[in-house]
C-alpha cells in the first residue's frame, strides 16, 4: 500500500510539472506597450462606463488573436461588465457613459474578442472598449490590463497600460446617462 501510495504521489507531481510546462507563466509581449498619457474622468454609481484601450500594435513576428481582456489589480468593488471589439471606422473611444452596445449598435458593430487577429509587425485594425460598473463612490486608478491571446499555436499573455483614475460620485445629475455613439 505504501509503494502504491508513492507511486500515486510520483504520477501527480510529473502531471503538474508537465501541465505546468505547457502554460505560460512569464508575461510574453507582442503588442506594443503603450506609455507616456493619463487619462481622469467622473462618473456616477450609476452609470456604465466605457474605456477605451490604447491602440494595439503586433511587434512580434507571429499573427496574434485575442482571448480575453482583464483589469489587473483593481479593486472588488470595480466590474467589468464586458470587453467588446470595435472597427475604428468612425473614431476611437478614450472614455464614455452608457451602454454602447445597446444605443449604437446600428454606428458600431460589435465583436468578440477572438474576432481580434493581429497580423505580424503591423497595427490592430479593432480597437477595445471595457465596460465597467463601480459599487462605490470613491477614486480608483485602474494601471493596467492584462491581455491574453493566442500565437502561433501557443498561449500567452502579456500586461498593457491604462493608466485611468475614476471618481465615482453617487449622484451628479450633471453627468449625462450617455455620451453618444462615436
Amino acid at each position: 500500500m505504501e509503494i502504491r501510495a508513492r507511486n500515486l504521489t510520483g504520477v501527480l507531481a510529473a502531471c503538474v510539472l508537465l501541465s505546468a510546462g505547457c502554460s505560460s507563466t512569464n508575461e510574453h509581449v507582442v503588442f506594443r506597450v503603450a506609455t507616456g498619457f493619463s487619462n481622469a474622468a467622473t462618473a456616477r454609481t450609476t452609470d456604465l462606463v466605457d474605456i477605451g484601450l490604447p491602440d494595439l500594435y503586433n511587434q512580434s513576428g507571429q499573427t496574434v488573436t485575442l482571448r480575453d481582456v482583464r483589469l489587473v489589480s483593481a479593486p472588488r468593488s470595480v466590474h467589468v461588465r464586458m470587453v467588446t471589439a470595435y472597427r475604428p471606422t468612425q473614431g476611437e473611444l478614450g472614455y464614455g457613459l452608457g451602454n454602447f452596445v445597446k444605443h449604437c449598435r446600428r454606428q458600431m458593430k460589435r465583436y468578440r474578442l477572438s474576432s481580434v487577429v493581429t497580423p505580424p509587425r503591423s497595427a490592430s485594425r479593432w480597437y477595445l472598449v471595457l465596460t465597467l460598473t463601480f459599487a462605490h463612490p470613491g477614486r480608483y486608478y485602474l494601471g493596467r490590463v492584462r491581455i491574453d491571446y493566442t500565437s502561433n499555436g501557443r498561449a500567452g499573455w502579456q500586461y498593457q497600460n491604462l493608466y485611468q483614475t475614476m471618481t465615482i460620485t453617487l449622484r451628479n445629475k450633471r453627468l449625462p446617462a450617455f455620451s453618444g455613439c462615436l
